[in-house]
């Protein structure tokens, strides 16, 4: 009995290893370089973040980059972009994060948000943020980092997002995607479950 129960056990860490391996191992990071830093004021009354478009998958990871500044707390969002604003409630919202002023890396992880093919907005903001921080600089690039976007800031009196004046400009940041699974790889999943279905079956 002892042996039968071990062997299920088995197939089944068996079957869950491999559609862990299948998840992380389609795993894509997106990332740019830092080409300049640009400075962002009054994150009281002002959002600033990157417009994004993906396939689809499983947003687990992103990260800003700040090289000065940003003493004092700060929030993360996510939301659904229409092509020229954030719509929608917030998909993520983090909890307030608060930056000790100087260079960090602002991160994000365990998202786990669910994406299905269209475009995002990814940004930082103090509205509504108790202590929150002054000016802070973020990096920023001339590379969309894989994801095709944009920078985007948002403040009082607009009823639109704007955009930089200068071309191709992007915050620098990475983000960690899991795509949808290949048919493939699903298939692979569901010859395992079979053999789990076959193992109990036959133990019976």
């Amino acid at each position: 009995m002892f042996s039968k129960t071990l062997s299920i056990k088995s197939i089944l860490v068996s079957s869950l290893f491999i559609g862990g391996s299948i998840s992380s191992a389609n795993a894509t990071v997106y990332s740019n370089t830092l080409d300049t830093p640009t400075f962002f004021n009054n994150p009281e009354i002002n959002s600033f973040g990157q417009e994004f478009t993906t396939a689809g998958g499983t947003l687990t990871d992103w990260s800003f980059y700040v090289t000065s500044g940003l003493m004092g707390n700060i929030k993360f969002v996510i939301s659904s972009w229409d092509g020229t604003k954030a719509v929608g409630p917030a998909l993520y919202s983090s909890t307030t994060f608060y930056g000790g002023g100087g260079a960090q890396t602002l991160s994000f992880s365990g998202i786990n948000l669910q994406l299905s093919a269209g475009s995002y907005v990814s940004y930082l903001t103090g509205v509504g943020v108790p202590d929150r921080t002054g000016g802070v600089f973020l990096g920023a690039s001339y590379s969309d980092g894989g994801l095709p976007g944009s920078f985007r800031l948002y403040g009082p009196g607009d009823t639109d997002w704007r955009s930089s004046s200068l071309s191709n400009f992007n915050l620098q940041y990475t983000a960690v995607i899991n795509p949808v699974p290949e048919p493939e790889n699903l298939a692979m999943l569901f010859a395992g479950l079979g053999l789990i279905g076959i193992a109990v079956r036959g133990k019976k």
